[in-house]
């Protein structure tokens, strides 16, 4: 037995505990890798922070809290606060706890979704080794590492169609930070593809929860803040200013939420987007999946309210990294090695552009120090080459690839789903 099978094996024979291994050990690397160029690491940054910082001063004074909508992404803070450390240690332990799990519960997701062993551990290395993750570990202030562990534990419930857990995970998601709510739409679709019109009172229904969490906080912290206007205003002006800067910076900063798991994902669209329209009997996962591509449109609507784009688009993780990995399931031998000579065309731009363009573009926008961006762009190149080996290891057999673990509906069709 070569090295190689004997650790798929043991991986596979373990799988909770090798999951949650190479998840806190790839969310180690990151922040190590950053808390070499950043310093320092551990710091209150100018932007969201001081917001975040000064609810979990007191998260249930409702005297003593900043603007919307930060007022009402309590639950970060809230943890923070509750733990015996100083607030700043706090928000540490929370987040990299959050993603570290939010990297064992994604890769159960990608499992339940028929992948087997090794391509749903690349997907949690691709969740990891990206530039929304490295942010967050350079900026650990924040409510994103919980944000995505909500994102992960959300799509999970929807797609194993579990109305009461994903309403109330729904409904925690509310008053972690208002994006869980994406996950909503793509339920709604799901259960209408699944079960035909009847189905959309799933979603509704999921849906009550959440409005009662979300008009609860409004009513204890107050709906002073913010008008809508405003806030719009400021997003569309910063990124105006992006565009001043250069016609590049904004087109960058999309490109770097997935990188090439863009056109993987694009691949996927084209080929199963058109059948699941036509047909109710396709597999569930093609639908879930496909329900997904159909409203990650709706991400690309953020930066109208939010200076950064790479974060607010990377919320979109539970469907492009799957979707990412059945695109390399479709690509020949032949585009295999042309989409891995892309890919690393890709990454050596990536590490030219921290080294070289960055520099001359640092500090324009956002309170992000040079080290800081270099770092996600040096990321980011590093999750170009999980894509190269992912892309490489794709055409082999994958352990324990099998159906949806949960049974399809007697209307669907009961075809292999990897």
């Amino acid at each position: 037995m070569s090295s190689r099978q004997s650790v798929a094996n043991v991986w596979r024979d373990h799988e909770l505990p090798a999951a949650i291994l190479a998840s806190a050990t790839l969310v180690g690397l990151v922040v190590a890798g950053a808390s070499l160029l950043v310093d320092p690491l551990l710091v209150v940054r100018p932007g969201d922070a001081p917001k975040y910082f000064q609810i979990a001063r007191a998260p249930f004074d409702a005297t003593d809290v900043p603007s919307a909508p930060f007022r009402y992404r309590v639950v970060t803070p809230t943890l923070a606060w509750l733990l015996p450390t100083s607030r700043l240690t706090g928000f540490a332990v929370v987040n990299l706890s959050a993603l570290t799990a939010a990297g064992v519960v994604g890769y159960a997701y990608l499992r339940d979704l028929g992948f087997g062993v090794r391509r749903a551990a690349f997907g949690l290395a691709l969740f990891v080794v990206s530039p929304a993750v490295a942010y967050l570990s350079t900026n650990l202030v924040l409510v994103d590492g919980v944000t995505m562990f909500m994102l992960a534990c959300v799509f999970w419930a929807a797609y194993r169609d579990r109305l009461l857990v994903f309403a109330l995970l729904l409904a925690l998601g509310v008053a972690t930070k208002e994006s869980v709510l994406f996950a909503l739409p793509i339920y709604g679709l799901y259960c209408l593809q699944r079960r035909g019109v009847r189905g959309v009172v799933r979603p509704i229904a999921a849906a009550i929860p959440a409005g009662v969490m979300y008009l609860g906080l409004r009513v204890f912290y107050g709906f002073s803040g913010d008008t809508l206007g405003a806030i719009v205003a400021r997003g569309v002006g910063a990124q105006l200013d992006k565009f001043a800067m250069s016609v590049f910076y904004i087109p960058y900063e999309v490109y770097s939420a997935f990188g090439t798991l863009w056109v993987l994902a694009a691949l996927v669209r084209g080929r199963h987007a058109p059948k699941v329209v036509r047909e109710r009997s396709v597999d569930r996962r093609t639908a879930f999946l496909a329900a997904g591509i159909a409203v990650v449109p709706l991400a690309f609507l953020q930066p109208l309210i939010a200076r950064n784009i790479t974060r607010v688009l990377f919320i979109a993780f539970p469907v492009v990294i799957p979707t990412a990995l059945l695109g390399i399931e479709s690509l020949s031998r032949r585009l295999r090695l042309a989409f891995c000579g892309f890919a690393a065309l890709a990454g050596l731009a990536g590490i030219a552009g921290a080294l070289v363009v960055l520099p001359s573009l640092a500090g324009s926008v956002e309170s992000v120090s040079l080290p800081a961006i270099q770092y996600l762009a040096l990321v980011g190149a590093a999750n170009e080459l999980v894509v190269i080996l992912a892309v490489l290891a794709g055409g082999s057999a994958d352990t324990g690839a099998g159906e949806p673990s949960a049974p399809p509906l007697r209307t669907e069709s009961r075809s292999r789903a990897d």
